[in-house]
């Protein structure tokens, strides 16, 4: 059937229109504009990090972003994280930045004399290796505190780009600083103390390398044929034998490819400048278009999650994803990856001490593929006594009781593949014990009496010997602490007046272990004070007690008028002397007195016996009391009232 030709024209629109618009749903803009025209895309266990001038971060596949604090100079080159904790940037600055904490904190590592050009881990997140202009190479073992400079590795002193390979070592591909020359890859299988450089060589311009491990060890090195061509064609460089040897795939003439190529299970990815992403799925021999944005020159703003899952950022800063590989979905060939892991029970025959016990399952890798752990959880009755360890090659988990007996709770770990895996978890704990002490308040009706104060502390699991400071009143008469078998507990040489430390050997739980004797008087106050407190069990680890809070016994005394006054003269056989000072004053004198007498009125009257004043305040030894007197030169007389007697002075008074 024939449409005819204006009819036809709109057919052929539409269907152009729909392709054309079902394409574009294959991706989505998941950050517009967040960025700018060249960068760094990274992902490593749920968290997707991209940077330009500033750094971004999204654990949630690009649905929301959350910007870094990394405070930078340049822009950002290259990211590598060696877990979620534990990551590096590189930048154009030649700065290369650390974070131990997943990004909450950075700290500047070290510094090139030009541009860093890439980063990597080794198979410890304390190796890490960079690379970029003058030195070539740097190499720290020690978490990023030291680091080793090579600027020149066999007559290359321009590093293009870095990784890490478990089979053989760090791969980095080099060059001579000024073309025309051929760059090449060098491996180091002891972390840069030695390199051999492969035969093979790869055009000058290139900016990004990568490998799979699943296809033979296929290495592939993007060159744009950009800032210096050798020969117009831009191409994709792939080598089989570790880059002794290249074949070339996919020879365009002119500007094509932009900087960035990386591998996913079973796919080669590239970013392109007009052309969107060119994938391969037959190890680089053959390529094709997914769609996607348009790029800039020299940026690695591509990463893949997975087969059909990657990221990349536009030549306008937007982050595009796609979930289907551009819509034309890859069914990943089988890798016949496994994990297995040493221990599948942890804690099993373990009595857990009070500060916690560590145990490690040893991560085993079989068969080809990235198959990690993605994800992790805590199950049963006891899981939140249990914490996990961050780790690459082993699995730790740090088991600290949340209670007494016997614990049960399960590890389960979900890998990459949806699969998952479960490590059971165990132990016996006894937990820790709290201790309390036992205050108990006396009462006594005579002054200058005997009292003694019981000292006892609940909640020991045993005997146990223990120290602790005994504090007290001042006035009290402290004759020492005693064991009820009247064996003194006072340390020698650590009692003075207020305070004596003491030490019970062997104190029985919930037992009366001593007494603290002293006389009692009421020279100044009704009720004493006897503390006790810094208890430590000497003959038990630091963490099977919780240490007590402080308790204090009170020591009620004999109350009533003239008690003090009493209670002083028996105490020390003298009654208070008040004096006035000045005398003879202008006006003004003050009373002061030997000792603490209390609540007191003052009255003052002239020589015919008339009171001018009277006041109440309190007089003690450190409280003397001011005093006004009349203006009108004379004498006068000054009536002091305490509790147990009165006081008569006299003043004279001269204006």
């Amino acid at each position: 059937m024939r449409f005819p030709r204006p009819l036809a024209f709109i057919i052929i629109s539409l269907l152009f229109f729909s392709a054309k618009h079902d394409v574009c749903a294959q991706w989505k803009n998941v950050a517009p504009s967040l960025l700018g025209p060249s960068g760094a895309l990274h992902y490593k266990e749920g968290i997707l990090w991209a940077g330009f001038k500033t750094l971004w971060s999204s654990s949630d596949l690009g649905k929301t972003w959350k910007k870094n604090n990394l405070s930078l100079f340049g822009t950002v080159t290259s990211i590598y994280f060696f877990d979620r904790n534990n990551g590096a940037v590189g930048a154009s600055s030649g700065d290369v930045y650390l974070t131990s904490d997943g990004g909450f904190t950075w700290r500047t590592a070290m510094r090139f004399v030009a541009t860093c050009r890439g980063v990597c881990y080794g198979a410890s997140k304390n190796d890490i290796a960079v690379c970029g202009i003058s030195p070539a190479m740097a190499i720290s073992r020690d978490a990023g505190n030291t680091w080793d400079t090579l600027s020149d590795i066999q007559g290359s002193d321009w590093a293009h780009d870095i990784f890490f390979r478990q089979d053989l070592g760090l791969v980095v591909l080099a060059s001579e600083e000024k073309p025309p020359v051929f760059a090449h890859t060098y491996i180091s299988s002891d972390f840069g103390g030695s390199w051999q450089m492969q035969s093979g060589g790869t055009d000058y311009d290139t900016y990004s390398m990568t490998y799979d491990s699943c296809n033979n060890g296929n290495t592939y090195v993007l060159g744009e044929d950009y800032a210096y061509t050798q020969d117009h064609i831009s191409k994709i460089f792939v080598s089989a034998d570790n880059g002794n040897s290249w074949i070339t795939t996919t020879p365009i003439q002119g500007y094509f490819f932009a900087g960035a190529i990386q591998t996913g299970p079973s796919t080669v990815y590239a970013l392109t400048l007009k052309n969107g992403v060119y994938r391969s799925t037959d190890n680089g021999n053959t390529w094709k278009t997914i769609g996607g944005p348009n790029f800039e020159y020299d940026t690695r703003f591509l990463t893949v999650v997975d087969d059909n899952t990657l990221f990349v950022c536009a030549g306008d800063g937007s982050i595009w994803a796609t979930f289907n590989s551009g819509g034309d979905s890859v069914r990943s060939k089988p890798k016949n990856a496994k994990l297995s892991f040493s221990e599948k029970t942890l804690f099993a025959n373990d009595t857990i001490p009070c500060n916690g016990l560590v145990r490690f399952s040893q991560i085993f890798r079989q068969g080809c593929g990235d198959l990690s752990i993605t994800n992790s959880r805590f199950s049963g009755r006891d899981s939140l006594s249990y914490s996990l360890l961050s780790g690459t090659d082993s699995i730790g988990v740090d088991c600290s009781p949340r209670d007494t007996g016997q614990l049960n709770a399960n590890l389960i770990l979900t890998l990459s593949d949806g699969s998952s895996d479960t490590i059971l978890l165990g132990g016996l704990s006894y937990g820790r014990n709290l201790l309390s002490l036992v205050p108990t308040d006396q009462t006594t009706d005579t002054i200058g009496g005997s009292v003694n104060v019981p000292i006892s502390i609940t909640g020991l699991n045993k005997a146990e010997d223990i120290e602790l400071v005994l504090k007290y009143d001042k006035e009290l008469n402290y004759h020492g602490s005693f064991t009820p078998a009247n064996t003194q507990l006072d340390i020698p040489g650590e009692s003075w007046r207020g305070r004596s430390k003491l030490h019970i050997s062997q104190a029985k739980p919930n037992t009366i272990l001593g007494y603290a004797r002293f006389d009692v008087f009421s020279d100044s106050q009704s009720q004493a004070h006897v503390a006790f407190d810094s208890v430590v069990v000497l003959t038990a680890s630091p963490c099977d007690y919780i240490i007590p809070v402080p308790v204090t016994s009170l020591i009620t005394t004999p109350s009533g008028c003239g008690i003090q006054a009493i209670s002083r003269f028996i105490h020390d056989g003298s009654i208070p002397q008040l004096t006035l000072v000045p005398n003879p004053t202008v006006g003004e004198t003050s009373i002061a007195t030997t000792g603490d007498i209390g609540e007191v009125t003052i009255s003052v009257f002239d020589i015919l016996g008339t009171l001018h004043s009277q006041s109440s305040t309190i007089l003690g030894v450190n409280h003397p009391a001011k005093l006004a007197l009349p203006s009108a030169n004379g004498v006068y007389n000054v009536r002091v009232r305490g509790d147990s007697r009165a006081y008569d002075l006299r003043v004279v008074v001269r204006n």
